[in-house]
């Protein structure tokens, strides 16, 4: 796999947050450490109505792969209709590499009240969460990830804003790096402390196989090597990413899968049969059907 773009994404949006800060208040959104969270004139007054179902995607951040061989990791923040907010914990700070970072995503839950809920849903707007969505485009010829902002109850889906003007990517990155944090800005009483989370069903992506793993590698057990139809050989079918079966894995299966996933990383092979096999991990959130 290649390098944790996830990780280094987050690490260039920290880098924004430093001129957020500077810039905050010109661009219309503030985030202040007492508690507090206010936006300059850009947040409306009134509720803004939403779905309340515990599938329902009010506000997302993601990121996007360039091609299609790579897959797309955990979304870094997910908020539901029902207040539940999934956050993926980024790799640590110089961590970028892929031996390094871990196999399977790392995810902690928080729950809002309506009114954290509405909180939030006023500080996206303030970010720039409404009006037209927008794409932005990178040098011709030269693929990248993109970083995704949607917002279903607006319909906003903003892709890459970093490339954006400065105002634009201050107000952005002071938002993501909030949206990571959010027990030290909403009310007391509004949040919960983050908790583990752990995704009821998990996607396993089965890539490319050989004999004998590279030199310097590590080749793991796969754990449900002793059931024939779980062996990597025969696991899962087709997927829409390039080059990947896929299949999904719940109840005991999936924590076994889990527990194996935790002790390796993103570069280990699996060892399944006579043959070491890529695999990528990715537990599925609530609104995420399958593969």
């Amino acid at each position: 796999m290649p390098a944790n773009r996830a990780t280094r994404l987050a690490l260039t949006a920290a880098a924004l947050l430093v001129v957020g800060v500077v810039v905050g208040a010109a661009v219309g959104l503030v985030i202040r450490p007492s508690g507090r969270a206010s936006a300059a004139s850009a947040a409306p007054s009134g509720p803004v109505d939403h779905p309340t179902g515990a599938a329902d995607v009010l506000l997302r951040v993601a990121t996007q792969p360039a091609d299609s061989g790579s897959i797309a990791p955990v979304p870094q923040v997910s908020l539901y209709g029902d207040g539940s907010v999934i956050v993926a914990s980024a790799a640590a700070a110089g961590t970028e590499s892929s031996s390094q970072s871990p196999a399977i995503a790392d995810l902690r839950q928080l729950r809002l009240s309506e009114a954290g809920i509405q909180d939030v849903l006023r500080q996206a707007e303030a970010a720039g969460l409404t009006g037209p969505s927008a794409t932005e485009t990178g040098a011709v010829g030269a693929p990248f990830d993109r970083l995704v902002f949607s917002m279903s109850v607006t319909g906003m889906h903003r892709e890459q804003v970093l490339a954006g003007d400065l105002a634009e990517r201050a107000r952005f990155a002071l938002f993501s790096a909030a949206l990571l944090d959010l027990p030290s800005w909403l009310p007391a009483g509004t949040v919960t402390a983050p908790a583990e989370y752990t995704a009821p069903r998990l996607a396993v992506y089965v890539g490319s196989s050989r004999a004998n793993p590279p030199a310097g590698s590590v080749a793991a057990a796969w754990p449900l090597d002793a059931s024939p139809s779980a062996r990597l050989a025969r696991f899962g079918g087709p997927s829409p990413v390039a080059g990947f079966r896929c299949g999904v894995l719940e109840g005991a299966a999936r924590d076994r899968v889990i527990a194996a996933a935790r002790a390796a990383t993103a570069e280990t092979l699996w060892r399944s049969g006579s043959r070491v096999y890529q695999v990528v991990f990715r537990p599925l959130l609530p609104d995420q059907p399958g593969c």
